[in-house]
């Protein structure tokens, strides 16, 4: 008798510098409440990252405040996501019993947040995620370095759902109603109401970024009958090498349109270029530091916010046009001594 391979659980997953792990059931939500930005999307992957380890247990989850700010010097922004958080209300289905049934929780639990600038925010999240969470077989990895170079959140959420997809064997394409599309993208309610505006200011910019960051392509078209829209079908597939190592040469060109503008960048999409452009060359990046050697850093250099300084490192780089360091950890160091010999230790 054969012995069916057991599901991988989405929990036995590792968080990398590299990589987020997201569970499906976090990905195809239904976002019942408006107000979510980009960055409450991207502050809520770091969170679930945070918490990974310990995450189905009822507990406080401690976090730097100045680790889910970007290149803000204070902590207001990170601050107002998880107000937002805590209020949004989203449903996502489950099997219950052989029932499925449609569950419906806040994002986010009770929070509490120091007031000092270095402080910690501790939080929570519903015990209805983390019921989802203990059973989840189905999950994506999401790659840390796009998250934060995404212009959309539409695209953001576009991308979670294209990665939970693109390593099925057999299937390479999902079909949605408008209204069910339009919820897991987490459009407003009361925009972009007809479809051709949908397409403009929501669908197309958003394939467009996926397309022209991340080493997938996907495509939503319309669900015709008798002429009629019924329906978007959702399509992807991962990039050849060619297909990759062409868009990495070939960064997107920004729209002039004012009105593209305020839908988000639209990138170009890779594999349907018909020619060659000249554009300027891709700005190289430094690698992420490691957890060892951000330990140290904080050590060495007390008080200081690593992440941020670490960012003013790179763009120092950028404007002197120095060299990309072999040693990026140890360049760093010798550059923020300088720095520090000034002004010494910074109180917590």
């Amino acid at each position: 008798m054969q012995v069916s391979k057991p599901q991988t659980k989405t929990l036995n997953q590792r968080q990398t510098e590299a990589h987020i792990v997201k569970p499906a059931e976090l990905i195809d939500i239904r976002e019942i409440s408006d107000g979510l930005t980009l960055v409450d999307k991207r502050i809520y992957n770091l969170l679930l990252a945070n918490a990974w380890d310990n995450i189905r247990e009822p507990v406080l989850h401690p976090i730097r405040l100045h680790e889910l700010r970007s290149s803000n010097q204070d902590n207001a922004r990170p601050r107002d996501s998880l107000r937002r958080l805590m209020k949004a209300v989203i449903a996502f289905d489950v099997v219950e019993d052989g029932i499925k049934r449609e569950v419906l929780t806040q994002l986010l639990g009770p929070c509490k947040l120091d007031q000092n600038p270095q402080g910690l925010a501790y939080y929570t999240f519903p015990e209805p995620i983390r019921v989802a969470l203990e059973h989840s077989s189905v999950f994506a990895r999401l790659r840390r370095d796009l998250l934060c170079q995404f212009r959309s959140k539409y695209a953001l959420s576009l991308y979670e759902m294209v990665q939970k997809r693109v390593n099925l064997s057999f299937k390479t394409s999902d079909d949605f109603t408008i209204e069910e599309l339009r919820q897991k993208l987490g459009v407003e309610k009361g925009k972009y109401q007809k479809l051709c505006d949908l397409q403009t200011r929501v669908l197309k910019p958003a394939v467009a970024e996926v397309n022209g960051l991340s080493d997938v392509t996907c495509s939503i078209e319309s669900i015709l009958e008798d002429r009629k829209a019924v329906g978007l079908r959702l399509t992807w597939r991962k990039k050849t090498t060619d297909e990759t190592v062409k868009n990495a040469q070939t960064p997107p060109k920004p729209v002039a349109d004012k009105a593209a503008r305020s839908a988000g960048p639209v990138l170009r999409i890779v594999g349907n270029a018909t020619g060659a452009e000249e554009t300027p060359k891709p700005t190289k990046r430094l690698r992420e530091l490691n957890t060892r050697e951000c330990e140290q850093l904080k050590k060495t250099f007390f008080g200081y916010d690593i992440y941020y300084f670490y960012t003013e490192f790179q763009d120092w780089l950028e404007r002197t046009g120095g060299e990309i360091p072999k040693n990026p950890a140890a360049a760093f160091t010798n550059w923020l001594k300088n720095y520090y010999k000034i002004t010494g230790p910074r109180q917590g």
